[in-house]
């Protein structure tokens, strides 16, 4: 048997929100598409989110991020990295069932959470991307340069030796020189000296 609604006459006069499970939302505005998500979810991750969503109203205004017309701007960031990043900070939709996101997915989680202070989630992201096979070298060296992400660098420019003992030395250019002639004096770069 189904309860029947109750009528708003016959609700108690004090009705209390769970201090837990009463979670606010915002809507964002991320290069054009509207997102409404659980404040919380960033929050707690971010010391930058955390003061967004704090910001003082001005008397007679409306707080930001409270309706589709006033959402809170995120410039800068597109539609599909926002979208992998909460993916990442979302629960999955089914207990035990991890996303699994590509490297490139991965790459947008890691420049946002790099972006907005979100150390743990940056540090999970380097993690998921230790483990993700067949990786362009010299994409992941340029990623470990741009994000100081220095254990990538030495397994980076190993791989790019080995590769280059295939190639050549012709295309040493392409690392810069400073690179090569830190690469050529490697153990491991026999095709180089």
């Amino acid at each position: 048997m189904i309860p029947h609604k109750a009528s708003s006459s016959s609700m108690p006069s004090s009705i209390e929100r769970d201090p837990s499970y009463y979670l606010p939302t915002k809507i964002f505005l991320v290069d054009g598409i509207l997102f409404q998500i659980h404040v919380d979810f960033l929050a707690r991750e971010s010391e930058v989110f955390k003061d967004m969503m704090n910001l003082p109203v001005s008397p007679g205004g409306s707080a930001e991020g409270m309706s589709d017309e006033n959402p809170i701007h995120l410039e800068g960031v597109s539609k599909d990295a926002f979208r992998q990043l909460l993916r990442v900070l979302y629960p999955s939709k089914a207990i035990g069932c991890p996303e699994v996101l590509s490297f490139s997915q991965w790459t947008l989680v890691l420049e946002l959470a790099d972006r907005y202070c979100m150390d743990s989630l940056r540090r999970h992201a380097i993690s998921k991307m230790e483990h993700i096979q067949q990786v362009d070298p010299v994409d992941k060296l340029v990623l470990a340069r741009r994000f100081n992400v220095s254990q990538w660098l030495l397994p980076s420019f190993t791989e790019i030796l080995q590769a280059l003992q295939f190639v050549g030395s012709s295309r040493c250019g392409f690392f810069g020189r400073g690179n090569c002639v830190a690469l050529s004096g490697h153990p491991r770069s026999h095709a180089l000296a």
